[in-house]
């Protein structure tokens, strides 16, 4: 029985200046039932996002969008059962223009829940070279943890137990882990130096989780009467 949810692909376009959308295309077709996680992060705390695609996928907001710095916002989108079987293109929308730079990443999973994914999230901002979405309690053993960071400077790197899925920079790292065991989690980053930042947290549950039905219940032969 898988643990949780595999990675199939990452999209990750060009970083954009003042722009009111931004398109990310998967390079392989995607996969009917697997859920597209998005993240985004810009610098005009007066626009809002939304997300599309070409397969006519519904997008929902897991968290955010949390303002951080003097003018940046961060926000983590997620699409559920996706519709798959072809090629996909990804685009945020931003309500009103940004300053200088927009930056979006896509990332399509495997083996997660088709009817209700998202367990639990966590958002927090700060200064200093230790990112901390700060802490929620999983509700399911078998989960996807998922985990965003952005700072104003430096090199940011992964938390303990997380894997590095795109970006390494200044611009922002995502990041995601594997758990087996309810219990209380956050996702964590390190910073090259000490800077204003963001992280942000979202989990998913697995489709698979332990346990099943109630168990068959075979009748005793030849014991006799109860005790």
């Amino acid at each position: 029985m898988a643990v949780s949810g595999s990675l199939v692909q990452v999209a990750a376009p060009s970083n954009l200046g003042s722009v009111t959308s931004e398109l990310g295309t998967f390079g392989l077709p995607i996969t009917a039932g697997n859920l597209i996680v998005v993240t985004a992060t810009w610098d005009n705390q007066s626009a809002t996002a939304s997300v599309a695609d070409t397969k006519g996928n519904t997008y929902t907001s897991a968290v955010g969008p949390t303002n951080w710095s003097t003018a940046n916002r961060a926000q983590i989108f997620f699409a559920k059962n996706i519709g798959g079987q072809s090629a996909n293109a990804v685009t945020v929308t931003f309500s009103v223009a940004t300053t200088s730079f927009a930056e979006i990443r896509l990332f399509e999973y495997s083996g997660q829940d088709t009817t209700s994914p998202l367990d639990v999230t966590s958002s927090a901002t700060g200064t200093s070279t230790a990112l901390n979405s700060g802490s929620a309690t999983t509700n399911f053993a078998n989960e996807l943890v998922f985990g965003t960071g952005d700072s104003s400077t430096g090199t940011l790197s992964p938390g303990a137990g997380f894997t590095a899925r795109e970006g390494n920079n200044s611009r922002g790292l995502q990041e995601d882990q594997s758990i087996t065991s309810i219990g209380l989690q956050s996702a964590t980053e390190t910073n090259s130096v000490s800077a204003a930042w963001v992280m942000l947290m979202a989990t998913f549950k697995n489709a698979s989780q332990p346990g099943g039905g109630a168990p068959n219940l075979l009748p005793l032969v030849g014991m006799g009467a109860a005790l």
